[in-house]
């Protein structure tokens, strides 16, 4: 059962949070091991498999990152099976940037440090402006390969910019 059919809500990249944090307590309250003290071993492990279910669920879908990535698996765009890689373009943009990080980190050069931060901010609204423009579409009805592999793409670019953030302090 995957995360959406849990809480009864349809497979969506921007979902309602009042509808999902009332779904989680109402899963919570049913699932909560406290409520099934006098049932049988065989339902305790179950209760705690719910209530671990329901945990999971919820860290994955309230977190926006998380659940595009996990509506990308369900979707079977984001796998081990399948290409996973940022175009090639992309990644010669990133070497660069690397290049100018480490060499900032090696000058302690804080003017280019600034610079550069600047320019990873730049990207990651650019990413991030694509994906909720993508990812409106999707949940509009749109549900076209090329769709799925422009939101792929881009989180998979975001995925990465978010380690160089990380690299930047950030």
């Amino acid at each position: 059962m995957d995360y959406f059919e849990f809480y009864n809500l349809p497979v969506s990249f921007n979902i309602d949070e009042k509808t999902l944090k009332k779904e989680y307590i109402r899963m919570s309250k049913k699932y909560h091991p406290d409520f099934h003290t006098l049932v049988s071993d065989d339902e305790k492990a179950l209760v705690l498999e719910m209530s671990s279910l329901n945990n999971k669920a919820f860290q994955t879908l309230s977190d926006p990152y998380l659940r595009i990535g996990y509506v990308l698996e369900l979707q079977e765009v984001l796998s081990e099976g399948n290409k996973n890689e940022v175009p090639q373009d992309f990644l010669l943009e990133m070497m660069e940037i690397n290049e100018e990080l480490m060499t900032a980190e090696l000058e302690e050069n804080s003017g280019g440090s600034e610079a550069l931060t600047e320019k990873v901010h730049a990207i990651e609204r650019n990413l991030i402006d694509h994906l909720k423009r993508d990812t409106a579409s999707y949940d509009a009805g749109s549900r076209g390969p090329e769709l799925m592999n422009s939101i792929r793409d881009s989180f998979l670019k975001l995925k990465y910019v978010m380690r160089i953030k990380a690299r930047l302090g950030q």
